[in-house]
């Protein structure tokens, strides 16, 4: 879920717009913004409009407001504006948790969606489906997640990212992480538990994807 977003762009989304072009909509992980597509901005080049709608904690978006129980509809509902705007089909782009909030985005707008391509999907969900053989799996992510609200709920803000991060990304990587990169994701921290339940609890049965209707290819690494 980590990303270590290391350019900021001051604007909600990343687009070009010197002529038509291909809309692309990318959604990032949990902690990041839509600087996290800035390279995939320069792979696509003139031909492509990048939209990078970024997420409740990130920077252009602001705390999440509290008026009812958070799910991954409301992270969704940029992303879903944008499609309703457009006047062709959209290629949807999700890393991480933007690609559980991606999987929401194509089942509310299955028609309207040219091609799905996920990176390290969180759709944590289907693990508890699974029933017996997604059960441990499921239960050291849940772990993960009980860790970071501890420490949310503590002020304990820092402990609770270096144990994401490094569960993430090795033991060690919050460490050798830069101060400044630190310091986003300790700012991010409040956002984090209410990711994680979002995930975990996320209602859409499995074969419900099936309604996508997208070109779909999901990357593990």
């Amino acid at each position: 879920m980590l990303c270590d977003d290391r350019t900021r762009l001051t604007s909600e989304a990343y687009s070009r717009q010197t002529r038509y072009q291909v809309p692309v909509i990318a959604l990032h992980c949990s902690g990041a913004g839509a600087s996290e597509w800035y390279s995939l901005a320069e792979a696509l080049g003139d031909d492509y409009e990048l939209l990078a709608p970024e997420h409740y904690g990130s920077g252009s978006n602001g705390a999440w407001t509290g008026e009812h129980a958070f799910t991954l509809a409301d992270d969704a509902a940029r992303a879903i504006a944008l499609i309703d705007a457009s006047q062709s089909k959209v290629h949807l782009v999700g890393h991480s948790y933007g690609g559980g909030v991606a999987l929401h985005v194509a089942l509310a707008r299955p028609s309207q969606i040219a091609s799905m391509v996920l990176y390290e999907p969180s759709a944590f969900h289907l693990l508890r489906q699974l029933g017996e053989p997604g059960a441990e799996a499921f239960s050291e992510i849940a772990g993960v997640a009980r860790q970071v609200a501890d420490g949310v709920l503590t002020g304990d803000y820092r402990r609770a990212l270096a144990g994401f991060v490094n569960y993430w990304s090795g033991i060690g990587t919050w460490e050798r992480m830069r101060p400044a990169a630190q310091r986003a994701l300790i700012c991010w921290a409040p956002k984090g538990p209410l990711d994680f339940h979002a995930l975990i609890e996320d209602p859409t049965p499995a074969h419900h994807a099936r309604r996508a209707r997208a070109e779909t290819v999901a990357h593990h690494c």
